[in-house]
């Protein structure tokens, strides 16, 4: 059988499959007493250093407290920490003091201290050490069948030529063989048949697909944003993905693929910021929080991708501690989520920036042919309101008509009669329809009020608007700088005006206005196409004019740019590729 170290070999300079494979051991006894530690101990026995005692670090542990040194290393009997865990001496105050340990755990750190109680220091742990040659000889293969012969397991028997086949298939592209691919493996007598095979695989562009997503999981790629009640997909984002599987295939070796990330040239830097782009790569927190709550929190979340998925440490747990099991305190994660914070998330034109501004110019242009094209008057609002008794005669079995013999519309009649299906709860203004007082009049009356309110919403409206422009007029005030994406630097930026006092309806009065006027389904809540229904001729000739309008600049639209999802320091100027590329060329 072909030693897996052979198949690695064949795309060896990539290393992507060598970190993905690699083996996972059983925790070392110290680590095993370091997280008893941790667990157990820390909490009184680090900075507090309770009764003088530090048993975050071996030295600490051989100089002691006030009771001498707590541990004698090769004789667990002798020292003081033992002692008091095991509670077998009754002069020894007997720790932890709630809850014992276990007998597991008391075996873990008796077998640790006669080993002469190794411990690791910051930078110390195997992990943190450069790779080293192994053994001239030596396979993965035989060190897998060493470490299971040390622990009484036996290898399974070796496959047949059919499910090996299959094995390997799944294992590099991740599909099944089809039939071709299959008959000329298992009809291959070449005793090398197996690496011609592996050979095969790896030069499929499907090897590139299928490893490809294992670091598209960890980087935490995404096409669109799910984070509120509707599903926003993210155009580009497959530029980033294709990359990820070109690089793959490519070969292209795992010292220069992280610095997709931070390549020398702008546009370079631009398609790797896009693996580890926060603003898509990783959640965007937005809503139901405060600003400053959300920012910290995507800086967490990137922190903990990066150190997860590249150094393989969860440096995230030191968001509120120093790190229990591994060398990483509180400044460090804070020093790395600096970087975060100091990072603007842009989109990166992949065309010549004359374009890009082209474009941007003339979707403005089209903004004010919009507004314009979705103006509507007051009378429509103002006719409707009167259709209130006619619906809910309409509920009782009368015709939907008004008093002057004019069908409603259509739309309008059931809004109003699925909103008077049910009593209004909300506020308090039908209350007297709704036990029975039936008639014109209170028809009228609630008629009036609406009329009223709505009255009282626009001038509310426009005085919060006045308020707001003569802040801005205002000398600038100092705000708390905190770094958000899309270019802000303060939850003043992120929301304007929030800090500006501002008036309102009263509360049963706005209750009414939201559930009449705004409400998706309201009775009054007239879209674009059903304002154009109730407008009279003329007016509905202008706006029939106006739409057409908008709808001919639509089409005059440059064609949109391609673009990626950029990373630079906050308030750089933004990247632009030094030669542009085509769409979907991720190298």
């Amino acid at each position: 059988m072909l030693p897996y170290q052979e198949v690695f070999r064949m795309r060896g300079r990539s290393g992507l499959l060598i970190l993905i494979a690699t083996l996972t051991a059983q925790a070392s006894t110290e680590e095993a007493a370091r997280k008893i530690l941790a667990s157990r101990c820390w909490a009184c026995h680090t900075q507090m250093a309770m009764g003088g005692l530090r048993l975050d670090s071996r030295d600490a542990m051989l100089r002691g407290g006030k009771s001498g040194p707590a541990l004698v290393a090769g004789d667990a009997a002798k020292s003081r920490l033992y002692q008091a865990v095991s509670r077998a001496l009754p002069a020894v105050k007997p720790m932890p003091p709630d809850a014992a340990l276990s007998p597991e755990e008391l075996a873990t750190l008796d077998h640790w201290i006669k080993e002469g109680a190794p411990w690791s220091d910051a930078g110390d742990h195997w992990s943190f050490r450069p790779l080293t040659q192994n053994r001239k000889g030596q396979s993965i293969d035989g060190l897998v069948a060493a470490a299971a012969g040390a622990k009484g397991l036996a290898l399974n028997t070796r496959a047949d030529k059919r499910t090996l086949i299959r094995r390997v298939t799944f294992d590099l592209i991740g599909l099944p063989p089809d039939d071709a691919e299959f008959t000329a493996a298992f009809e291959d007598n070449n005793p090398d048949w197996l690496s011609r095979l592996a050979s095969r695989l790896l030069g499929s562009p499907h090897f590139g697909e299928h490893w490809g997503r294992r670091w598209l999981d960890v980087a935490r790629y995404g096409e669109d944003d799910f984070s509120g009640t509707a599903v926003i997909p993210y155009a580009n984002a497959w530029r980033y993905r294709d990359w990820v599987v070109h690089a793959i295939n490519q070969d292209m070796p795992y010292d220069r693929f992280p610095h997709g990330a931070t390549g020398r040239r702008p546009h370079e830097r631009s398609v790797a910021a896009a693996g580890h782009r926060p603003s898509r790569t990783g959640p965007v927190v937005l809503r139901h929080r405060a600003a400053a709550q959300s920012r910290a929190d995507e800086r967490h979340d990137r922190v903990d991708m990066v150190t997860r998925g590249m150094l393989g440490v969860t440096v995230a747990c030191a968001r509120c501690h120093d790190h229990k099991y591994d060398p990483f305190t509180a400044q460090d994660y804070y020093a790395l989520a600096g970087v975060f914070a100091s990072t603007a998330y842009k989109e990166c034109p992949l065309v010549p920036r004359i374009r890009s501004q082209s474009l941007e110019e003339t979707q403005g242009g089209n903004g004010l042919g919009r507004k314009r094209a979705e103006q509507v008057p007051d009378r429509a609002i103002r006719a409707a309101g009167r259709t209130f008794w006619i619906a809910d005669r309409s509920v009782h079995g009368s015709h939907g008509r008004s008093s002057r013999g004019q069908l409603l519309h259509a739309k309008v009649l059931e809004r109003w009669k699925t909103y008077l299906a049910k009593p209004e709860e909300s506020h308090p203004f039908l209350k007297n329809w709704f036990q029975g007082r039936r008639d014109a009049g209170e028809a009228e009356s609630f008629q009036r009020l609406l009329l009223e309110i709505l009255a009282e919403k626009k001038a509310v409206d426009e005085d919060n608007r006045r308020s707001v422009e003569q802040a801005k007029k205002a000398e600038a005030k100092v705000i708390r700088t905190i770094m958000l994406p899309g270019g802000y630097r303060s939850e003043e930026d992120f929301n304007p005006g929030a800090y500006i006092p501002s008036k309102s309806l009263e509360r049963d009065r706005f209750v009414a206005y939201k559930s009449i006027f705004a409400e998706k389904s309201a009775p009054l809540n007239f879209d674009r196409d059903l304002t154009a229904e109730l407008l009279e001729d003329n007016q509905r000739s202008e706006y029939e004019r106006l739409k057409k309008k908008f709808d001919d600049l639509k089409k005059t639209l440059p064609e949109q740019y391609p673009y990626l999802q950029c990373a630079d320091e906050f308030g750089a100027s933004g990247l632009e590729p030094e030669h542009p590329r085509q769409s979907g060329s991720p190298g």
